[in-house]
Parts: structure tokens; sequence; C-alpha cells
């Protein structure tokens, strides 16, 4: 009797464990929101949060053109979501594995649809692929009640994606090249007149890969870190493992004299760093390349620097890996020196990384801006020392894993 009593428990608490992942000591529920105030998260321009009866609730008027949102201060990589929300007007959405960006939409990446139409429950990347998995109407009329609670959840692991509405599976998403990390957040569309409320909303984290995040930093005698005192403990690659942790193995890959172009006087793409990047199977790629294509004798090829340039982002986003790709504006020049020059760099290079980004939809890192008011930290004209170096691992690792401050 008491054998069969506990093998219907077992099987019983067996049907308790979510599909793709398995439940251990370790994998243990943790509140995202903590029912009385906004504590972890943090909000951008556009519409109002607030907690109501222990539920977040987001409104603004239809002549709010802004889109509101409200974001997790910290990213996340693999996980399950589960919570319930309420749409009684409006174009909602809950952002995982997102960054926020300097656009008007405030933020890029994956979405779970959240509105009053049948569209709720697919699957949207914003300032990507827009629609990457539609609902099936028909099915969602039995499924979701526009303006009443129901219920999200979310699974992410690696490059898989699994939604579920009210215990129907709405999206499916298998080997994905989306983003592998990033933030949460809620919605309120601008243009809209907005009124949503979520509740409950709780993670569990799920350990799906089998070592770190492996991170490739592909550039040039910046990246190696060339002149800077104890190179190999303070070039910008080694004090981004620093700042990232266990979790990530970063490799640095850069060499001195390397150009882009393939025309160039260095060529990445003839060095073995170049394989070894791409045998590598990383799964976050940084690029920065475009100083020493600056050279008189290497810039009269320039016109070919954006078509090199995207045929090596989509070399690497074709890696099985998958890889998310960055890349980055160079650092600045104080004034010239050895043919390069800061004049080139900023009117000319980082115009074109804009539009390899647009093309490839690859993000951009903005490490110019940071250093372009600082010569004391590039003595030579051309290398960041090692507090320079720091100060292009912490924009990289803001980047790659950001923590947002919440607003003042």
């Amino acid at each position: 009797m008491l054998r069969s009593a506990l093998l219907c428990l077992a099987v019983f608490a067996s049907a308790l464990l979510p599909p793709l992942a398995v439940a251990s000591d370790a994998e243990t529920w943790q509140p995202l929101f903590n029912g009385e105030d906004l504590t972890g998260w943090h909000t951008s321009p556009g519409g109002e949060w607030s907690v109501v009866d222990g539920a977040i609730v987001g409104t603004s008027p239809k002549s709010e053109k802004r889109h509101g949102l409200l974001i997790t201060d910290e990213a996340y990589a693999d996980f399950e979501v589960r919570l319930k929300f309420k749409v009684t007007s409006g174009d909602s959405g809950f952002y995982f594995r997102a960054t926020p960006v300097k656009h008007n939409v405030g933020i890029k990446g994956f979405q779970v649809e959240v509105d009053h139409s049948l569209e709720t429950g697919g699957l949207y990347e914003t300032l990507g692929r827009a629609w990457v998995k539609k609902t099936d109407p028909k099915k969602m009329k039995d499924v979701y009640a526009p303006g009443e609670w129901s219920e999200l959840r979310l699974l992410a692991g690696g490059r898989d994606v699994t939604v579920w509405i009210n215990g129907t599976k709405t999206a499916e998403l298998r080997d994905d090249p989306g983003a592998t990390s990033g933030h949460f957040a809620l919605q309120l569309h601008g243009g809209d007149t907005m009124d949503v409320a979520y509740k409950d909303i709780k993670l569990r984290a799920i350990n799906t890969r089998a070592g770190p995040i492996k991170v490739a930093c592909v550039g040039d005698s910046i990246t190696f870190g060339a002149a800077i005192k104890d190179r190999q403990k303070n070039n910008y690659p080694a004090q981004l493992q620093g700042i990232l942790g266990d979790r990530y193995a970063v490799t640095n890959l850069g060499v001195n004299g390397a150009t882009m172009l393939k025309k160039g006087d260095k060529p990445y793409w003839k060095l073995k760093q170049y394989q070894a990047a791409q045998d590598l199977r990383p799964d976050i790629v940084i690029i920065k390349l475009g100083t020493n294509d600056t050279k008189p004798h290497n810039w009269k090829h320039k016109a070919d620097y954006p078509a090199d340039y995207i045929e090596m982002v989509e070399t690497f986003q074709q890696l099985d890996s998958k890889p998310t790709v960055y890349v980055c504006y160079p650092a600045p020049v104080v004034g010239e020196q050895w043919g390069i020059n800061d004049k080139a760099v900023r009117e000319e290079v980082i115009p074109f990384i804009d539009k390899v980004a647009k093309q490839t939809k690859a993000t951009i890192i903005d490490v110019y801006t940071p250093l372009k008011d600082k010569p004391e930290l590039i003595p030579d004209k051309v290398h960041p020392n090692a507090r320079g170096a720091a100060i292009i691992a912490q924009t990289v690792a803001d980047a790659i894993a950001p923590k947002q401050e919440e607003n003042e």
C-alpha cells in the first residue's frame, strides 16, 4: 500500500515538471515583481506605471506618441517566466532578452505580443525581423478573452523559445538566431489608449548550456592591447573578462595593424585569428576594425569598406553557433598619427559602420564617445592606455550584458 502511494506521488510530481527543462533543487522560482512597488525595474519616458492592488498598471493617452517601457534592472539569459496579464485597451508586449537603445521605440529585441487582439501570444522582434511567429486567430478565439486576466508562460533556453497563453502553446521557435540574453520589459505602445496590468511575475533560471558564453573579440592593436603596460592583464578583452565573470569566456583575437579592408596592407581576412574566431564557435562576436583602414594607402580603397564589413558580419552570423554580432565604432584618434586620423574615423568610418549595422541588424557599440574628450588616456594618440581600455571594456560589457541604473 505504501509503495503504491509513493508511486502515485512520484507520477503526480513528475507531471508538474515543465517540458524542455529538468527541474533541480537549484532551479527555484524568484519573483520579478514584489507586488508592492517597482523595485528592480526602471522606466523610460512615455506613459505612467504604478502598482495597484498587487498589480503593475500601465496607462497612457492616445496623444502620447512615445513608447513607454518598464524595464528590469538586470539582464537574463535562459529561463522560464510565468505571469498574469490583463489588457483593457491598447497594444502592449512582454519583452525578453531585449536591449535598451537610443531610438524612439526605446528597445531592441523579442516581445511576446500582449494586446486586445487575437495576435496575443505571437513573437515580434522590435528593430529586427518584425513578426517572427504569428498566432492562429481561429485557435486563439478559444484561448484568449481580451479584457480578462490571462496567464502567460515563456520558456527560453539557448536558441529555443516557447510561449503558452492560458496553457495553450501559441508560438515556438527552434534554433532561432535572435539574442540569447537581455532584459525583460513591459510596453505601452505610443499612439494608443493604453490600460494594461501585470501581476504574479516570477522567474526560474534554467541551465541549457554546457559551458560559459563564448565571446570573440575581433580587432586590431587596440583590441590586442598594444602600448599598454602589463598588456596581458590590462588589454580590454582581459578587463572585459574580469567584469563579466566566470559565466563568460572572453578570447582576445586582436592583431597589430589589422584592417577590415581586404585590399588593406594587413587584412584581417588573411590572418589565422580570423579562422580561429570562427573555429571558436562563439556565442558573441565583438568586431572593432577600422582604425588602420584610415591610413592613406589603405583608405584609397574606402569604397570597399562597407561591403567587406557586411561580408564579415554575415560570415559570423551564419556560423552554426549563431552568434550575436556587435560592431564597434573605433576609438578616437588624437589628431593624426602614422597616417591614422580622427577626421576619417569620425566623418567616414563611423557613418559606414552605421550602414553596416542597419543592413546586417548587428548592434553598434560606441567606444568613440566615452573616450572622445580624454586625450590623456590615449598617450600615443592612437592606443588607449590601461584606463582607456577599462572604459572600452565597461562599454562593451554594458552592451552585451547590460545592467541599468534606476532612473533618478
